[in-house]
């Protein structure tokens, strides 16, 4: 099967993400698609880990902490570091 993979970065989203990840999870993908987010938590000081924490109770989430924040070129470069 193949896998579809949606990388989100994330930085003091907690409001966000129940929402972004739902809508991932509800868009039309051809049906041999199996569909995976790695979710890049880039130091959040707000309750993003917590609402991530959430989504992967229940769907295909996986979450990367980075402390202290990298920003955003370094933070896709761990992404596709740890996809590897």
């Amino acid at each position: 099967m193949a896998k579809a993979y949606f990388i989100l970065m994330i930085y003091n989203e907690e409001d966000a993400i129940p929402n972004v990840v739902k809508s991932i999870m509800d868009a039309d993908l051809p049906p041999h698609f199996e569909r995976r987010i790695l979710a890049v938590n880039d130091g959040s000081t707000d309750k993003s880990q917590a609402a991530l924490d959430e989504a992967e109770k229940k769907y295909p989430v996986r979450t990367l902490t980075l402390r202290p924040r990298l920003g955003m070129p370094l933070s896709f470069k761990a992404a596709f570091d740890h996809l590897k």
